[in-house]
């Protein structure tokens, strides 16, 4: 096992920050780039670019920056570091053109980049300015998703009463928290961080991972 929790639950939310665009032809490309999400990278990579392609043609900005967020989030779970940060540079360049909901998925991206790299700072950096776009569009899915990533960063710097906030902010922003979280979490010195942690049904998926950080992780 590594020694940081990997990021296995982005992969459920791809779909649920931005909503779809409303053109069938980058739709369609971006429902095969999920589909195949987990199953086969290199072909939601694929999907993902015709779709960035697309949208590139119309020179519609704000569509370019919705799909560019899908796109660069393939780029950086395939490790494609130089071709993410590209993408999300357009957002940046042209933020005056882009939503809340866009800018928050840009920096959520960046702080997902930054967190694969195991550059902490940044990360953390990236996660609070998505959460600050979030808030403005109140959109709770993203809110949920970052700060459940800023959670599992401050567990892995053992600063855990700071991870406990970030998690109980995570279930706070979850539609579906009240009633299936039924796992109390607890955080302190007392408990070891190889404990189950359920952070509850998470935008509709049920996650429950080990928090095992400590050097004798797989003994």
């Amino acid at each position: 096992m590594r020694k940081y929790l990997p990021l296995v639950f982005l992969s459920l939310f791809i779909s649920s920050i931005c909503a779809q665009t409303d053109i069938p032809e980058v739709d369609a490309y971006l429902e095969k780039a999920k589909a195949l999400n987990i199953s086969n990278q290199d072909s939601a990579l694929y999907y993902s670019k015709k779709a960035y392609t697309y949208a590139l043609k119309t020179e519609d900005t704000l569509l370019i920056g919705q799909v560019g967020y899908y796109h660069s989030f393939y780029h950086i779970k395939k490790g494609n570091y130089i071709e993410a940060d590209s993408i999300l540079q357009f957002n940046l360049t042209n933020a005056t053109k882009m939503n809340s909901t866009i800018l928050g998925g840009t920096h959520s991206n960046y702080g997902n980049m930054h967190y694969m790299k195991e550059v902490y700072d940044l990360a953390i950096e990236h996660y609070l300015k998505s959460i600050a776009y979030y808030k403005e569009s109140n959109n709770k899915t993203g809110l949920m998703r970052a700060n459940l990533q800023l959670g599992v960063i401050y567990s892995k710097l053992n600063k855990k009463e700071i991870a406990g906030y970030f998690y109980e902010e995570s279930l706070a922003y979850s539609e579906n928290a009240e009633k299936k979280h039924t796992t109390k979490i607890t955080y302190g010195d007392n408990i070891s961080w190889r404990t189950i942690i359920t952070i509850g049904y998470l935008a509709g998926y049920f996650y429950e991972e080990s928090l095992a950080y400590s050097e004798n992780a797989e003994k």
